[in-house]
């Protein structure tokens, strides 16, 4: 599996992450204006990968949160194949509000 596509499901995942957090939030106004924002990754930093992926391997994804603050994200990420580290990055996103 190319570097890019393991990059693009951290980034993925973490758009997820994002809202569902967003979503937990105890601020009513937040969560009934989540309709309005669109997760947009900007950024990628520290990519490293370790070891090959190929067709049949299980690939499992796990990010943290590194920083949140308003509406802006920094998440460590870290995928893994068969418990050994293949790849890593520190990814960057944002919810935008929707023109």
């Amino acid at each position: 599996m190319p570097g890019v596509l393991i990059v693009e499901s951290m980034a993925q995942l973490g758009a997820i992450l994002a809202f569902y957090s967003v979503k937990q939030s105890q601020d009513e106004a937040i969560r009934e204006s989540l309709d309005k924002y669109i997760p947009l990754f900007t950024g990628i930093e520290d990519a490293k990968f370790r070891r090959p992926v190929v067709p049949g391997d299980t690939l499992r994804i796990e990010l943290n949160v590194i920083k949140q603050r308003g509406t802006i994200w920094r998440l460590s990420g870290q995928a893994f194949v068969e418990d050994k580290l293949a790849a890593e990055a520190v990814i960057q996103a944002i919810l935008q509000k929707r023109t």
